[in-house]
Parts: C-alpha cells; sequence; structure tokens
C-alpha cells in the first residue's frame, strides 16, 4: 500500500504541486480512504517525505554511474550523456517533483541537497577536477559549477519539455531527439573543447583520441621493479574485490573478501555504505591498493561508487589517485590485466608520463 501511496502522490505532486493536493486526492487516486492514507502516513508532509526519498534512492541507483562513466573519457560521453537525458525524460513526474521542490519549498530543497545529493556530485566533480589536472579538460574549466550546470540543464529541460515542445517543429519524438542531441553537444563541447579552440569537436579528448589509435605498446624504457608497479585496477562488486597492480612484465593480484557478504541481508532503505562491514570491506581495498600512484576502479554495478563516496569522505588521498571508473561486467583475470594496460599504456604516451 505505501509504495502505491508514494507512485500516485508523486504523479500529483509533479502535475499539481504540493500546495494543490490535497490527501483526499491521493486516497481517491489509490482508491482508498483518507484514513487509510493516514494509517500509512500521518501527515501529507510525511508523504512528501516519502516522495523526496524515493526519488533520491532510485536516482542514487543510476545517476553517480552514468556521471562517473560520462566524464572519464571522450569515447563513450555522447552515448552516457545521452543515457542520463533519457534517465531524467523518461523519469518526468519525478523531475518535476524536484523542480517544484525547489521552486516551492527553497529551504527544504537546500537541505535535500545539502544531505543527500552533494557527496555523490562531489565524486564525479573530482573526477572532473583530476582530468583537468592531466590535461584531458581545459585549464578553466570549474568542475563543481559543470556537474551542477550539466544537471541543471537536463533537468529542467526535462520537466518543462510536455511544456516546450511547442517551440519545436515536428512530433514530441523528434523534438525530444534534438533536445537530447544538443544538450549532449553543449555538455560535451564545455569538458572537451580545449579552451579557445573551436570547432574541435570530437577529436578534442587528447587521452580518448590516442586511446583509440593506440595498437602497440608504449616504449617506457628501464624502470625501477616499484616504479613499474605504480598501476593499480580494483575489480569489486558487494561480494568481492580484486586488486591489480601491474607493471609492463608483472602482475600481483590481492583478494579482498566482504565481511559476511552483506549485502545479501541488508537493512531496507540503507545504504551499503552506511554498514560498518562496507566501510571495513572498502578500508580493506584501499589497504590493498597500497602506494598505487594511479587506480582504475571496474565493476558491474553500485558498489564500485560506493568505494569512490567512502574516498571522498574518510580518505581523500585514495581518492585524489583514481584516474577512471568504468563499468564492467565480470570479466577473467587475464581480460581485466589486458584492459589495464592498454587503458594506461594509451593514456602516459598522449600525456608523456
Amino acid at each position: 500500500m505505501s509504495t502505491r501511496i508514494v507512485a500516485e502522490a508523486t504523479r500529483l505532486f509533479s502535475a499539481r504541486g504540493f500546495d494543490g493536493t490535497a490527501l483526499q486526492d491521493i486516497a481517491d487516486a489509490v482508491g482508498v480512504t483518507k484514513p487509510a492514507i493516514l494509517h500509512h502516513f500521518q501527515s501529507k508532509e510525511l508523504v512528501l517525505q516519502a516522495v523526496l526519498d524515493a526519488i533520491v534512492r532510485h536516482w542514487e541507483g543510476t545517476l553517480p554511474r552514468l556521471l562517473l562513466e560520462a566524464t572519464a573519457g571522450e569515447r563513450r560521453f555522447d552515448a552516457v550523456i545521452g543515457e542520463v537525458v533519457r534517465f531524467f525524460a523518461d523519469d518526468a513526474d519525478r523531475t518535476r517533483v524536484v523542480l517544484r521542490h525547489a521552486l516551492d519549498r527553497p529551504a527544504e530543497a537546500r537541505a535535500l541537497i545539502r544531505d543527500k545529493v552533494r557527496l555523490w556530485m562531489g565524486a564525479v566533480a573530482s573526477y572532473v577536477r583530476r582530468g583537468r589536472e592531466r590535461g584531458l579538460h581545459p585549464p578553466d574549466v570549474d568542475e563543481d559549477a559543470y556537474v551542477l550546470l550539466v544537471l541543471q540543464l537536463i533537468i529542467a529541460t526535462t520537466a518543462t519539455f510536455p511544456v516546450l515542445r511547442e517551440a519545436l517543429p515536428g512530433t514530441p519524438a523528434e523534438g525530444l531527439a534534438r533536445v537530447e542531441a544538443e544538450a549532449v553537444r553543449i555538455a560535451r563541447a564545455a569538458l572537451f573543447t580545449p579552451a579557445g579552440a573551436v570547432g574541435a569537436g570530437r577529436d578534442a579528448s587528447p587521452l580518448w583520441r590516442g586511446a583509440e589509435r593506440e595498437s602497440t605498446p608504449a616504449r617506457h624504457g628501464r624502470a625501477t621493479s616499484s616504479h613499474m608497479m605504480y598501476h593499480a585496477a580494483v575489480w569489486l562488486d558487494h561480494s568481492d574485490a580484486k586488486v591489480f597492480h601491474v607493471g609492463p612484465e608483472e602482475v600481483q593480484e590481492t583478494l579482498v573478501h566482504s565481511p559476511k557478504h552483506h549485502v545479501k541481508g541488508h537493512v531496507p532503505h540503507a545504504t551499503h555504505t552506511e554498514s560498518r562491514e562496507a566501510q571495513q570491506y572498502f578500508e580493506q581495498i584501499v589497504k590493498a591498493v597500497g602506494d598505487a600512484t594511479e587506480v582504475l576502479v571496474l565493476g558491474p554495478g553500485k558498489a564500485k561508487l560506493e568505494l569512490i563516496k567512502h574516498a571522498a569522505k574518510h580518505d581523500a588521498g585514495f581518492a585524489e589517485r583514481v584516474v577512471g571508473v568504468e563499468t564492467v561486467d565480470h570479466p577473467t583475470d587475464g581480460q581485466i590485466v589486458a584492459y589495464v594496460r592498454k587503458y594506461f599504456r594509451a593514456k602516459d604516451r598522449i600525456l608523456g608520463t
């Protein structure tokens, strides 16, 4: 019943706003009495809180992963940002509720952003900053403002598109496709076009331009063993993590198990990173990475993002050493090592390190 109440309240708050929706309206939409609604939620304000909590959980399950993938390299930028646009467009009721909440109840909305959204937005911004420091993005890009403005552009556009689409010729589907393409172009141009360049387009990213051409190992010359092993990769899910220290010829692998494999019995509405077991798991992974100066994080699901959020909160030094986050399924150890070598060979050759 609570799920149905939240779903109908989301639809009504989206269409009418919080103040324009009565508890009786929600009861009518669900097909129950007003006392039945009050049995689950003692006030309309608590219904709104449940709606917002559901939206945040839904977005946290997908949005940070997409944004991290998008900022990792231009090679997949268009596809991933397009997916972000469709994520919000397909979720229009939730998107409009958030926009209405920001306009109608700004103090409450600020608290929501501060308590629920700022951390993972900061994690995404840290990767833009890391890319800027390594020459992958324009030197004058403001990473925090960039992430905020891209989200603002996409949220506001998708929330108001059902009305503003009348300004575009053609069908609604054609209009949405045009808006999606232009949003991608704007976001890409700001992140991957060098400052002062005009028309650089998709060739502006030095790392990915070089990575696409990379076919032979780079020549690094002779190096000490410690220098050879400064690249590391972490593949993880919620049960296990594999940490690889990868040199030109040598590979060292460490396996880290999640305490109690706790995710199988997680508490409803609690995130993975809220548990002590999760914190211990991530601390063990960071310890296994050791002194590696550059780390690539891989994995099939949300665990990799939770590791990043943990590092942003508890171990800024580790977070600063992460140079990329990639979504991969369950490759073999050999496939992971080959991928990591290709990734770092391309990056080192292009950046001259």
